[in-house]
Formats: structure tokens, C-alpha cells, sequence
């Protein structure tokens, strides 16, 4: 369901569309940039 407003009310169901898709791929996606994000990371020197 997508919600928008401030206090959110809902607007209209998401299933069945691209958002829906959005939301059940884009945790593990991130998740996996987050790893792949602490596996490379390396301390700049600010002293250059």
C-alpha cells in the first residue's frame, strides 16, 4: 500500500507493479552494497 501525507493516509495498493517489485529487491540489494561497502573501505589520508 502506498502511503504519503503528513499524518500518512493511504493512497492505493502497489501490488502488481513496479514499486512492489522495487520494495522486495531493494533491502537485499542494499544490504549487499553495505557489505561489499565495509569489505573495501580504506582510510583516506586527509594529509595529501
Amino acid at each position: 500500500m502506498l502511503a504519503a501525507g503528513a499524518p500518512a493516509e493511504a493512497k492505493k495498493p502497489i501490488e502488481g507493479t513496479g514499486a512492489q517489485l522495487w520494495i522486495e529487491t531493494n533491502a537485499p540489494y542494499y544490504a549487499e552494497l553495505a557489505r561489499r561497502h565495509r569489505a573495501g573501505v580504506v582510510p583516506v589520508d586527509g594529509n595529501s
